[in-house]
């Protein structure tokens, strides 16, 4: 049986330190997360029985979040690295940095012809020849869901809740031949996300709705 080896064990946090270990993978490009406020997604979550109560889905709404690349000489970004001119201008567009070295979610790597920067949620491991990665979704929703409960992202606001349940509820009603099965299915799939939407919006008034 082949062996697997796990280069999570070897990544280094954001700031560089020595490293020994080497993947193969070709390097990639610097960046960091940061957060729009029109960007939440609905992340449904099972919450563990409590007694004799059985256990309940718990939708709510998490930041939706992106990857902004920075490169010196690209978006204001200057020789060294320096990110003083990129975070003004987001700041000033409506974005929130989260930055790795305060928000603990990126691993850093030595790789072919540089670093290869991948967030920690994913697990990276080597079987023979091949570099395998598998994305814990479930690590990444609950890390997500501690910066809302720990106040580190704030709470959506109710305008912008506003539009997403009325953006949602036009879906259904613009639906046409609800008669064909395809559309009925996806009417009750919409619905659905319309449910789940409507709680989360219930539950986006506290941060203690979001503590696990």
């Amino acid at each position: 049986m082949q062996q697997m080896n796990d280069y999570n064990d070897f990544a280094q946090p954001w700031a560089d330190r020595p490293n020994r270990h080497f993947l193969q993978k070709r390097a990639n490009e610097p960046w960091f997360f940061a957060h729009y406020a029109f960007n939440w997604e609905v992340v449904v979550f099972e919450e563990p029985a409590k007694g004799k109560s059985k256990a309940k889905r718990k939708a709510l709404l998490l930041p939706d979040l992106t990857k902004i690349p920075h490169m010196p000489g690209v978006n204001g970004v200057r020789d060294g690295g320096d990110l003083t001119m990129l975070n003004g201008l987001l700041s000033r567009e409506g974005w929130q940095v989260l930055h790795p070295r305060d928000f603990n979610y990126l691993n850093v790597h030595n790789a072919i012809g540089g670093k290869y920067y991948q967030v920690r949620f994913m697990e990276i491991r080597k079987l023979a020849n091949r570099v395998i990665e598998r994305f814990n979704r479930s690590d990444f929703n609950n890390w997500r869901r501690n910066l809302i409960a720990n106040a580190q992202v704030p709470l959506p606001h109710p305008h912008i809740l506003q539009i997403k349940e009325i953006e949602l509820q036009d879906k259904i009603n613009n639906l046409r031949d609800l008669h064909l099965p395809h559309v009925a299915k996806k009417q009750e799939s919409l619905q659905l996300q319309l449910a789940d939407l409507k709680q989360a919006i219930s539950l986006a008034d506290s941060v203690l709705n979001y503590e696990q």
